[in-house]
């Protein structure tokens, strides 16, 4: 995938920047529609998405100049506002999203989990849209394949393909049981715990700052939200039941939510590989 998709004398649009913008829109339209379904106030809600993607941005930006090369950063502090050059941490993200949503839902006293949950589905299909557009590829592979990248003269891990992959499958387990969940919160602990598995996996093929033998800052990372997830399952499936699906329309058939997965996965990729890196 090209760095930059179209450049018009001193404007550049930058590809990352263009699917994470489509990546956010899609996550907001499917919360939306989410958060309607499960009877909330679509006004608050969109209120909570502005308030979301602000702190999500931001926890997505501190994480990574605390992590990459914080003395670089230290010494350049206007550096620091550069996000059109890269450098966004889905952890960091999710950190900054999960705060918004535990301060706007005690704001405005509502259910967290419940929010947690209208959000989850769009939130993994999102991130898998916006990873079409990343430009930081794996390591060099042992032996070429096929669906490697060629950049300056190696074959590369996809790791980009690799992640949205997962992250439409993981979309896809998401909304074909979201009505047969048995208590609030239940969504999005999945999405903690499925992602975090799929990106410390995925995280193996990457280029990152090590912390320890083959283990990055990011499976660090990964490894707290699985916890997080565990212990949120722990907790919350002992609570009284609360009939999180009660009242909801019907689920897409499995043959529905199988088809439109598979379309969107075929358009990515064709979108990944139709703009090879120059």
């Amino acid at each position: 995938m090209r760095r930059v998709l179209l450049e018009v004398g001193i404007f550049k649009l930058y590809t990352f920047g263009v699917f994470m913008a489509l990546g956010m829109i899609a996550a907001i339209l499917v919360a939306y529609s989410e958060a309607k379904r499960k009877k909330m106030d679509p006004d608050k809600f969109l209120e909570f998405s502005l308030c979301a993607l602000i702190l999500g941005l931001v926890g997505a930006r501190v994480a990574y100049v605390l992590t990459s090369d914080p003395t670089y950063f230290a010494a350049h502090p206007l550096e620091v506002l550069r996000v059109d050059l890269g450098g966004l941490s889905v952890h960091g993200a999710i950190f900054g999203g999960t705060a918004a949503g535990i301060w706007f839902s005690r704001r405005q006293k509502i259910s967290f989990w419940r929010l947690a949950d209208a959000v989850a589905p769009g939130l993994i299909l999102g991130q898998a849209i916006g990873r079409i557009g990343c430009d930081v590829f794996g390591y060099p592979m042992a032996r070429p394949a096929f669906w490697g990248v060629y950049v300056g003269g190696l074959i590369l891990h996809p790791t980009q393909v690799y992640e949205f992959l997962l992250d439409y499958l993981i979309f896809a387990f998401l909304w074909s049981h979201r009505n047969r969940t048995k208590y609030e919160g239940q969504l999005f602990v999945e999405y903690l715990f499925l992602f975090s598995m799929a990106r410390g996996v995925v995280e193996f093929f990457r280029i990152n700052p090590m912390v320890w033998g083959p283990f990055s800052i990011a499976h660090v990372a990964s490894l707290l939200l699985v916890l997080t997830a565990v212990a949120s399952h722990l907790w919350l499936s002992r609570l009284p039941a609360q009939s999180p699906a009660a009242n909801f329309d019907r689920d897409w058939p499995i043959w529905l939510t199988g088809l439109v997965t598979a379309a969107m996965i075929v358009a990515s990729i064709a979108l990944y590989y139709g703009f090879p890196p120059p």
